[in-house]
């Protein structure tokens, strides 16, 4: 599959989005294309999971599942 981003910052975070169990390309892609890269990132540097909830295909279990996973890499 062939992805284009439009700065190095989303591929990053795309990748980070893959690493997550239960993630996919579609709903990485999703997250993306839904939110923005800077509201993404305080989303899961807060954890807003209402905010993830609100992308489509992101559950509250999944949103929960991913601010679990990635706020300590988010951090960084």
């Amino acid at each position: 599959m062939l992805f284009g981003f439009f700065s190095k910052k989303e591929l990053a975070l795309f990748q980070l989005l893959l690493a997550v169990n239960g993630i996919g390309a579609k709903t990485a892609l999703a997250m993306l294309n839904t939110l923005s890269y800077a509201e993404l990132i305080q989303g899961i540097q807060f954890g807003n999971a209402l905010l993830l909830t609100k992308i489509p295909g992101i559950g509250k279990k999944t949103a929960e599942r991913i601010l679990l996973e990635l706020k300590d890499k988010i951090i960084k």
